[in-house]
């Protein structure tokens, strides 16, 4: 009888090599090791174990986004509110990373939803901050501490209104936040919104109710953050909801200025034009200047056309500099041409034939000084609008010869002094021919310009 042949036995399979992770818990963390974390924390390395800088492996795995890991710790009796060195724990490192899963995790697990770090920041405040809008509404559910202030006073609902994240402004302020906390320097939720320009945010709070009179440590309202910022279509939105447009503030030199003064000393064009659409006053200005003067001092062209529009009056009627100057004389002594000549267009007839002629406390007209400086564009300018030099006086000729050099005179220079002392011209250009040949050559149109309106 034939015997069946044996079946050989299956040699047991090899058992699969285990990999012995060669970093530290928080190190694996740290890389995004998943695995190598979980396998330490399987072999029973302690979860609550720091690495050399104090950062703990549960706020490591939060920050990574590792949620296996995260659960893994807590199951391995991670203590889920342990600080790092600067204060924060795993739920900050859930809201840095902007993980909704592993914030509701740790809060399920008890983590503290108000812990603060070293300089004050709640997990709430953190989520305004970097605008993780799903974190902050799961924080606000369970009941987080909406008021909680920074070292710095502010508040959560600020935070958001710093950083123009609407998405939490809204959540805070459904949730009933205060739109008129105060921080540590007076400056209000809806402050910060105009400083930085988040109009939305603006008028998010202002439709809650927030106040724009409200004045910071500094005494400046909403309206002065948005003006200085040139946040124009703020500007409008604050006044439309109230503020005071003629509402004054401190500068380097005055105690009480209006926002239209500051933008036409600045040149901010578009709030300028905002405050004056508004109905600002445009004769509110310093003991030495008006908006309309200071505009025309710095040359702000288009901010100039708009006042003069509104009806600004075009010298100073009061004040220390009362009688002593004008818009076209401070323009045509700072050179500003297109600030002239727009001054020149849009004065009325009435009020231009006054200016041209108003002399400083020297005596000095808006021509006089524009030929002093050897301006020919602007003393052109006025001379075709009518400017005379009846007015000069005979000391200005005298101080001229002494002071210039001959060889920069130029036409407009030698036909005022024909004006005045129609000798002079030809004294003076008797020994030097080549001036008179440069300004046959060159200068005869600037010439008859002069005397046509000189006669």
């Amino acid at each position: 009888m034939d015997k069946k042949p044996r079946k050989k036995r299956a040699k047991p399979a090899a058992a699969a090599a285990v990999v012995v992770p060669t970093e530290t818990l928080v190190g694996a963390c740290k890389n995004g090791h998943a695995d190598a974390a979980i396998e330490l924390i399987r072999r029973g390395v302690n979860p609550n174990t720091p690495d050399g800088d104090g950062e703990l492996p549960l706020l490591v795995a939060a920050v990574a986004n590792l949620d296996g890991v995260v659960e893994a710790l807590l199951n391995a009796g991670a203590d889920k509110d342990r600080r790092n060195p600067l204060g924060c724990t795993a739920l900050h490192g859930a809201v840095h990373c902007g993980s909704r899963a592993i914030a509701e995790r740790l809060l399920r697990a008890g983590a503290d939803k108000d812990a603060k770090s070293n300089d004050n920041r709640t997990p709430l405040y953190l989520a305004c901050v970097l605008g993780h809008e799903e974190v902050a509404d799961i924080l606000l559910r369970a009941g987080a501490d909406k008021e909680a202030r920074h070292s710095s006073g502010m508040t959560a609902l600020a935070a958001a209104a710093e950083t123009g994240h609407r998405g939490v402004a809204e959540l805070l302020l459904k949730a009933r936040a205060d739109e008129d906390a105060v921080d540590a320097n007076g400056w209000t939720p809806l402050m910060r919104s105009c400083n930085r320009g988040h109009r939305d945010i603006a008028e998010l709070l202002l439709r809650r109710g927030a106040d724009p009179s409200i004045r910071n440590d500094n005494k400046l309202t909403a309206l002065s953050m948005a003006a200085a910022g040139n946040h124009a279509d703020i500007v409008e939105l604050l006044i439309r909801s109230g503020a005071d447009k003629e509402a004054t503030e401190a500068d380097e030199h005055y105690e009480n200025v209006t926002q239209l003064y500051l933008a036409c000393r600045d040149g901010r064009t578009a709030v300028a034009k905002a405050l004056i659409r508004a109905g600002a006053d445009v004769e509110a200005g310093t003991r030495a200047y008006t908006p309309l003067l200071i505009a025309s001092k710095g040359g702000h062209t288009e901010i100039v056309e708009n006042l003069v529009t509104a009806g600004a009056k075009t010298e100073m009627l009061s004040g220390q500099n009362k009688g002593k100057c004008s818009s076209l004389l401070l323009a045509a002594k700072a050179g500003h041409v297109d600030t002239v000549k727009v001054l020149l267009k849009k004065v009325k007839r009435s009020q231009l034939l006054c200016t041209l002629s108003y002399p400083n406390l020297q005596k000095w007209t808006p021509l006089t000084i524009a030929v002093s400086h050897d301006d020919n564009e602007i003393a052109t300018a006025l001379a075709m609008a009518g400017a005379k030099f009846a007015e000069a006086p005979v000391s200005f000729v005298a101080d001229a010869l002494l002071r210039r050099d001959l060889l920069r005179y130029t036409s407009a220079w030698l036909f005022m002094l024909s004006t005045i002392r129609p000798e002079l011209p030809t004294h003076v250009l008797r020994g030097f021919p080549h001036i008179v040949r440069f300004i046959v050559k060159c200068s005869l149109p600037h010439w008859m310009v002069f005397c046509a309106n000189n006669e």
